[in-house]
């Protein structure tokens, strides 16, 4: 005690006297007392590689609006959660400190800078701690009033499963004498995990206690697994990167490998069969394991894939557990990512900047849109733009099944998105600071996508030999803007403006070259505002217009009900069939064509989801008709409108027909069927309208639905939308209609127009159905 005070307390009586300097860290020392004593603590600084042997508090702050505890810090009153309160008295010694990082209180929470650079630092904080104490909170019963309720004892310690067996006999000893339930403690819970932890031979032992009292102790169990602790988003961080874990529980303290070992024996099937003392209701209890089950081996493969993983897929996997803090769904995230991830946590920021920032990064690093699948329109804000993702609601189920199918697919054919941010009021990247001001976007990335779709134009000029095919000599000016605009990038120039003089000499009389040959269709410009260094909540592309949709039909909510889907989609079936009877259409192909639409054209089989084939195809008449609809032989049936007018062979193997239905329930759940002006037909979000607007966007797997909205702003142009979601189109999946992937130029007349002289504007030309759209 002494020596940590001679080294690390601080003289001046405020909880923070400093700022923490960059490579600083705060720890605090929980000062010995009594259990019914005041809670004394010292805050204190040191330098990051210098930190004394100290432990990691793992917790759940509390609920909002809850009333504070007070403790005292550096001799000052200090208010926290009740949660932490209760955790600091339990884990208070009697007679020497306990070296502790909170984050409520070793991060000035008043702070943002400060907040911000410590919460950076979590992972290697909790790497580096020589224990991450999991606290769950207090057992039943325990009074959370002013006054603390009596000393609970000396926290009883289970270590290694071999090592319980005289704590197991005490606590057999006390439940078959008792005859009260009502004295349930954190102890007699962590007995039954530690009994649960030995495997069959362990359940024997419970068969001696009686029913009430063993019903009691499940109940207590059911009551810790289900704490706020399970459900929030932190301790995702906090318990993966942790070398060594304890989890406290009241007075009762195991190691967290007790705990999952349980649960894998459980999932095991080693001990789903209780004793007969044990109730059916009681042993559900156990089910709740999968919440222990479920993080360690998320633990064990972020370890198994040296501990750098994608941001979207934990986003995806993660969204829905709390935090205070709707900024931290994702800043609580980021320390298990790769650490290629240029931004950090910024609490200067507002929710909707930290939302538009870091999906334009992962759309910047995976050069695609995937991260706008979803039902995009789920916000909790009205404010966030229609095209990011509200990390704050919650992520469906029936999003996460369909993601899987997305990659399956490649409706832009190929064009990648390249995010390129546009200064409204100046040439882009000529500001030195400009990099700083916008954090996150990578100008050398982008320079570097725009500079593989020139030389890609150049490589196939090269290989032409008739001078109708170079580029019309009305673009040489253009190029020759191009040069200048890239000579004052920064950190640009040097490698684009010598690809711009390197096309001039392709520009002639005779070049009839087509506009969309040479325009680089992969571009995603972002509107910025250098003075005040934020997004207006836009994105402009090159879209190809595929579709106008002329009718939704009602949407299928679950598919959990099977009569529900049998008479859905015979009813979509039977509309589809009368709007186009007497038209030409071949009923053979719109019955296959309908088949394969309610499956996205995928099945999902044991090794995940996979395209249809031909020989699928063959089978989907089949499996429509006697699997879906359940109807017998075509005699049999008066409902000549749904009589297939393709033969019906038996049913292939029960495993491929599965791979079917498990594809259809994926595909059609909280899902519109649709069809198009120009009668296609396609499955999309619920949200879908009449009159939609359907377009393939750079980096865009599937089609997306958008909406037109009235907009006065003159940088977004006439075609402003909304975006409503992806959509599955029927014969537009795999780049039929995608967009031109011959690399290319910026689109002048668009992109570049705001610094460009008027008098030097050269139209280019669009195909019919491309547009340069907004989205907002």
């Amino acid at each position: 005690m002494e020596d940590l005070r001679r080294k690390h307390f601080v003289w001046e009586r405020t909880p923070y006297p400093t700022d923490l300097r960059a490579h600083e860290t705060r720890l605090v020392a929980l000062l010995p007392g009594k259990w019914n004593e005041n809670i004394r603590c010292e805050l204190f600084s040191v330098y990051d590689a210098k930190r004394p042997p100290y432990q990691a508090l793992s917790y759940a702050w509390g609920a909002p609006g809850h009333q504070a505890s007070l403790i005292h810090v550096n001799g000052c009153e200090f208010p926290v959660t009740v949660n932490l309160g209760i955790a600091l008295r339990f884990l208070r010694n009697s007679d020497e400190p306990v070296v502790l990082w909170i984050d409520a209180l070793c991060i000035n929470q008043h702070n943002d800078d400060e907040r911000s650079s410590q919460v950076a630092k979590m992972r290697d904080i909790y790497e580096a701690a020589d224990q991450v104490i999991i606290f769950l909170g207090h057992e039943p019963g325990y009074s959370t009033g002013r006054s603390p309720r009596r000393d609970p004892g000396a926290c009883v310690r289970f270590i290694e499963q071999d090592s319980n067996e005289d704590l197991i006999r005490q606590f057999m000893r006390k439940w078959a004498s008792s005859l009260s339930t009502k004295q349930i403690s954190a102890p007699d819970i962590f007995c039954l995990i530690a009994i649960l932890s030995k495997q069959t031979s362990c359940l024997e032992l419970l068969q001696e206690i009686p029913a009430r009292q063993l019903g009691a102790i499940f109940e207590a169990l059911r009551i810790m697994l289900t704490s706020r602790w399970w459900d929030r988003i932190w301790v995702v961080q906090e318990a993966v990167v942790a070398d060594h874990m304890v989890v406290r529980y009241g007075n009762a303290s195991m190691p967290w490998n007790m705990l999952a070992t349980v649960a894998s024996l459980y999932r095991q099937g080693v001990i789903s069969n209780c004793p007969t003392s044990v109730s059916s209701d009681d042993t559900k209890v156990l089910r709740l394991l999968s919440r222990v089950r479920d993080l360690d081996h998320f633990r064990q493969t972020w370890r198994a894939q040296s501990q750098n993983l994608d941001l979207l897929a934990l986003l995806r996997q993660f969204c829905n557990r709390n935090s205070s803090d709707s900024r931290d769904k994702i800043f609580a995230l980021l320390g298990l990512c790769d650490q290629s991830q240029t931004l950090n946590p910024d609490y200067s920021w507002d929710e909707v900047t930290v939302y538009v920032k870091y999906l334009i990064q992962i759309i910047q690093q995976k050069r695609s849109l995937s991260p706008l699948s979803g039902d995009i329109g789920r916000k909790n804000r009205q404010d966030m733009p229609s095209w990011v993702p509200d990390w704050s609601a919650i992520f469906d189920e029936s999003d996460r099944g369909r993601l899987a199918l997305a990659d399956l697919y490649d409706a832009c054919g190929g064009v990648v998105s390249t995010v390129w941010m546009v200064d409204k009021k100046g040439p882009p990247l000529r500001d030195p600071h400009y990099r700083q001001r916008w954090k996150g976007w990578d100008s050398d990335k982008a320079i570097s996508q725009l500079e593989e779709g020139l030389v890609r134009l150049i490589e196939s000029l090269e290989s032409e030999s008739e001078p109708e095919t170079f580029l019309p000599l009305s673009i040489r000016n253009m190029l020759g803007h191009y040069e200048r605009i890239f000579h004052n990038m920064a950190g640009g120039g040097e490698r684009l403006e010598p690809l711009c003089r390197k096309l001039i000499p392709f520009c002639c009389l005779q070049g009839q070259r087509q506009p969309t040959s040479f325009i680089n269709h992969s571009l995603l410009a972002v509107p910025y505002d250098n003075l005040n260094g934020y997004v207006d909540g836009s994105f402009a592309a090159r879209g190809r217009f595929i579709g106008t949709v002329a009718d939704v039909f009602e949407p299928l909510y679950s598919c959990n009900d099977k009569e529900a889907v049998l008479k859905e989609t015979r009813k979509w079936h039977a509309r589809l069939y009368l709007d186009r009877r007497g038209k030409g259409y071949d009923p053979s192909n719109l019955y296959t064509a309908f088949a394969e639409t309610l499956l996205s054209s995928a099945k999902i089989t044991a090794n995940g989801p996979e395209r249809l084939g031909l020989q699928d195809k063959a089978h989907l008449g089949s499996w429509l008709w006697r699997v879906v609809w359940r109807a017998g032989s075509v005699s049999q049936t008066d409902d000549q409108i749904l009589i297939p007018p393709i033969r019906i062979d038996d049913l292939p193997d029960p495993l491929v027909v599965e791979s079917y239905s498990a594809a259809m329930r994926v595909s059609l759940t909280k899902r519109s069927f649709f069809t198009t002006k120009d009668d296609r037909i396609g499955l999309g979000p619920i949200s879908m309208r009449e009159s939609d607007r359907i377009y393939i966007l750079p980096g865009g797997k599937m089609p997306f639905i958008l909406r037109r909205v009235p907009c006065q702003d003159k940088w977004q142009g006439e075609h402003t939308l909304s975006l409503v979601g992806e959509c599955y189109l029927h014969g537009c999946m795999d780049g039929q209609m995608g967009l031109p992937n011959e690399g290319g130029i910026p689109d002048y007349l668009h992109l570049f127009k705001q610094r460009l002289p008027p008098a030097h504007e050269i139209p280019v030309q669009n195909e019919p159905d491309i547009e340069w759209i907004t989205v907002l």
